[in-house]
């Protein structure tokens, strides 16, 4: 199997991907099992009839998630865990980061209590629409989602944070992702 490195437009479909037909085509040809891809805001890992990409998070991003790759012999074998910044980080960028990464989670958080504030929702309901939708992105940023799709389904808080932000683009595309979860995108073993 070969490796091949590109953009993340080039070969699946999804929100954020086009597909090409003849680079699939070609891929598929040359026995390509995985795709290096990147960045992304969150880690993602997509499979279509046996080819996987690897679409990698920026690593100043979300989870600061760093990826290896390893082959045992017979399996490549992929793990993204988060960089340990405040081991190899110097103090003051690690700081720096931490402010910047808190101030925009509070301003991304005030900035959707507003918009919910002008709903027909009780106070208490709005703040569970918030709690759920950072929870959300949370398990979307940590590309875990698939392992808490059913939890987040079940839970009333959900489908009341899906009507709440339907029209806002958020609605559609949380929906979309719960009914039809990525994949453990943290973790992948490919057996050639």
């Amino acid at each position: 199997p070969a490796f091949q490195m590109g953009d993340t437009d080039l070969v699946f479909t999804g929100e954020f991907r086009e597909q090409s037909k003849d680079l699939f085509d070609l891929l598929r040809k040359h026995q390509v099992m995985l795709i290096l891809t990147g960045h992304l805001h969150s880690q993602t890992i997509v499979e279509e009839d046996g080819m996987y990409e690897i679409v990698s998070a920026m690593p100043l991003s979300g989870m600061h998630l760093m990826g290896c790759i390893r082959w045992d012999g017979s399996s490549l074998l992929y793990q993204a865990d988060p960089l340990d910044l405040e081991r190899y980080g110097e103090a003051s960028f690690v700081q720096a980061l931490r402010e910047k990464e808190e101030k925009a989670a509070l301003g991304q958080r005030e900035a959707m209590a507003d918009v919910i504030a002008r709903m027909d929702y009780t106070k208490e309901e709005q703040e569970q629409i918030l709690d759920r939708m950072f929870l959300f992105l949370q398990y979307y940023a940590e590309g875990i989602l698939a392992s808490h799709a059913d939890e987040l389904k079940n839970d009333e808080a959900t489908s009341r944070m899906i009507d709440a932000l339907w029209d806002k683009n958020y609605g559609p595309w949380m929906s979309s992702l719960l009914e039809d979860p990525p994949m453990d995108s943290t973790h992948l073993e490919i057996q050639p």
